[in-house]
Order: C-alpha cells, then structure tokens, then sequence
C-alpha cells in the first residue's frame, strides 16, 4: 500500500472512500472492502481518503474524541483490507474551509482522478460539514463518476458507530467494544521501566508507554492476551492508576502468566477480552497480593489453563 501525506495529483484512474475511520469497526470495514472490491471489477486503483487526527482537533478542540486506534494501527487495518493508496492528510485550514463543490472539483476530480466513490449515508464534508452524499450523488453526472452509499451496519438493532464503541471501552464493557469492532480491541506500546512493585508482589509486569492519544478505557483488570515478538502469551492486565500506591499518572501494567523473557524496550500488543474487576484501594498491600492471585486463577479459568 502506498501512503502519501500530501493530496496527490494522480494520472491513473481511482476509486475513493472518505472519512475518519477510527477504530475501523465492522461498518468501516464494508464500506473498505466494497472500495476494494468495486476498484478491482472497474479496472480502478482503491483510494482511502483520511486524517492523521480528527477533524474536531482543528475545528473545536474542546470536544474532540478520543481515538480508539494510534495512528500506526489504523494503517495496519486499512492495509490489510487490500487498499492500493492511502491518502493520510492533515486536517488543515484548506479541508477546514474548502466549499464542498470546491472539494469535489478541485481535490476529487481534478488531484484524485475519481470515477468511482464509497461513503457512507451520513458521510459530511467540506466547510461547516455542509457537503453530504446528495450532493455528491448530484454532481456523479457532471463529472461522470459512479458511486456506492454504504447503508448503516446494525447488530441485534443497535447501529454501529465509533462514538458506541467510544462509549464502551470508556465504561469498561469490553466484550460488547469487541463485539461492535469485529475484533478484539488492542494497544501497542514500549515497554519500559516502572517502579517494579509488580515484581515486589511476586507478579512482574510489563509497563507499557503508549501513544498520547491513547483512549482512556475504564480502569481495571482485565484478561488479555499479549503478543511479544509474534508470539501469544496469556496475561493479566492493570488499567488505570495503581490507587494502592497512590500512582497520579494513567499507566497499563500486564502480567504475562509464565513469561520469564526481559523485553524493556520491545514493542508489545496487549488485546483485551474481558474485564475481571474495577480499580481497588487496599489498605493492605497482602490483600492487594491475595486479589491479584485470584486475578490470575481467572484468566487461567478464561482460557481453559486450569480444570
């Protein structure tokens, strides 16, 4: 897949889905995957129009969502749908203040060469959101292009949508963020020093240093699986602030069952499956001990390690 960071002007023929796209959940992905599919049967190059940050950073700050996925995951995604470019823009005062007639003309046709279009039913663009798909499904005949709306994706009635999955991961309702996006919901990060009270407890974790922009999932202990070098491991992870040992700064901790390696400094993926319990101040480091023993006896129970 080729990325391009500024908008192209392109002589080959091309097929284009636009939005955000975060957390590329189970409607995000149709919508990909008719792009591609479309391109390949009209002879097209796929083309996935969208933003390093969300619009909201630059057109109201205050109110801008937090992105489920870092930056470098949603590559991944989009790549492994099979999208031949990806155009990853700054959302700058041009697509701030552009008129959406402008848009088509000016970015659509004239940079991208578009003869085919996926969006979404909702999908809004251009200055103040005033474009939408009537207007581009208008303008398909003066430009001659082709479109595909992508219809809502619904599971048991309930639209899927990045603000639900948002809302989920922020309640700590795990399975049900998991359920919306396809997938189990991973991070990335570093893993790097911490102050080793796992390790004092008898239980070493991985402290892992994440993207700024990391979404704040409840805190709490969740079962997860974690991925050092490829390979799988079965862990316990740590959301949250430690209030046993009055930690102010927001950290993730994994505690990967029989795992003796050292890996400060490698890049692990934790994926969550399921959450076990809510943050708890102990009064007594003991009982703290006693909590993450049974922590552990349920991941092991989770994934069918013990009878």
């Amino acid at each position: 897949m080729e990325i391009l960071e500024e908008i192209p002007n392109l002589k080959e023929n091309t097929a284009v889905s636009l939005g955000f796209f975060d957390g590329l959940h189970i409607g995000h992905k149709k919508l990909i995957q008719t792009l591609v599919n479309d391109a390949k049967q009209k002879g097209l190059k796929s083309l996935v129009y969208t933003f390093k940050k969300h619009p909201k950073t630059i057109v109201d700050n205050e109110s801008k969502p937090i992105t489920i996925y870092s930056l470098n995951d949603k590559k991944k995604f989009i790549k492994k749908l099979g999208v031949d470019i990806l155009c990853l823009l700054d959302f700058n005062d041009l697509q701030k203040n552009i008129m959406p007639k402008d848009f088509i003309k000016n970015i659509l046709i004239d940079s991208l060469n578009m003869k085919h279009l996926v969006v979404g039913y909702d999908f809004k663009f251009g200055k103040n959101a005033l474009g939408s798909t009537d207007l581009l499904i208008k303008y398909s005949e003066k430009y001659n292009y082709t479109y595909d709306i992508i219809q809502p994706i619904k599971k048991d009635f309930v639209r899927v949508s990045s603000t639900l999955i948002r809302k989920l991961l922020k309640n700590g309702k795990i399975k049900d963020a998991n359920y919306y996006l396809g997938r189990n919901y991973t991070i990335e990060g570093q893993v790097v020093d911490g102050k080793k009270m796992g390790r004092k407890l008898g239980y070493p974790t991985a402290n892992l240093r994440l993207d700024k922009d990391f979404p704040i999932i409840k805190p709490g202990v969740y079962i997860t699986k974690t991925y050092v070098d490829g390979n799988e491991y079965k862990s316990v992870t740590n959301v949250g602030f430690n209030p046993t040992f009055e930690q102010r700064s927001f950290s993730v901790e994994t505690y990967i069952l029989d795992f003796h390696q050292d890996i400060y400094g490698k890049v692990i993926k934790v994926e969550f499956h399921k959450k076990i319990r809510g943050e708890i101040k102990f009064d007594d480091v003991n009982d703290l001990k006693e909590y993450i023993k049974w922590d552990v006896y349920s991941t092991k129970k989770y994934f069918n390690l013990i009878d």
